[in-house]
């Protein structure tokens, strides 16, 4: 027998109102719960406006358990900027080990924004197989 994959999306919403806690990981109002055993090959994240911090900020995607992500800079966190995480994924993908929501952790607070209206876009790209 071999497996029947099949390729999922999910997504999450970062806003600046839920930077509650100021550092690290964040619990977003808007998300998608990943699930176990998920092989994530795809993390995509649009910035709808600059993250800004007084601090040297990096932001990490989490989900199901994991790090989806290495650590991104604020330098790439700009106005309408896309940024992908392929490039800090395995070549085999990150499996998750928990049926867990997807998430952000963050090194510095975020400064207040002009506007505060949704400010990251994630969007995760992930397979999981079934038995046939």
């Amino acid at each position: 027998m071999g497996l029947n994959l099949k390729k999922y999306y999910a997504g999450a919403t970062y806003k600046y109102s839920d930077s509650t806690s100021g550092t690290g990981a964040q619990t977003l109002a808007t998300t998608t719960k990943l699930p176990d055993n998920a092989i994530v090959n795809e993390v995509s994240i649009y910035c709808q406006q600059a993250i800004t911090s007084s601090g040297a900020l990096t932001l990490k995607v989490t989900g199901g358990g994991v790090d989806l992500t290495t650590a991104i800079g604020k330098a790439d966190l700009t106005d309408e900027a896309v940024v992908t995480g392929m490039g800090t994924l395995p070549a085999a993908g990150v499996k998750t080990t928990s049926a867990a929501d997807i998430g952000i952790h963050i090194s510095h607070a975020v400064t207040d924004p002009t506007n505060t209206a949704d400010m990251l876009q994630i969007r995760v790209g992930y397979f999981l197989g079934t038995a046939e």
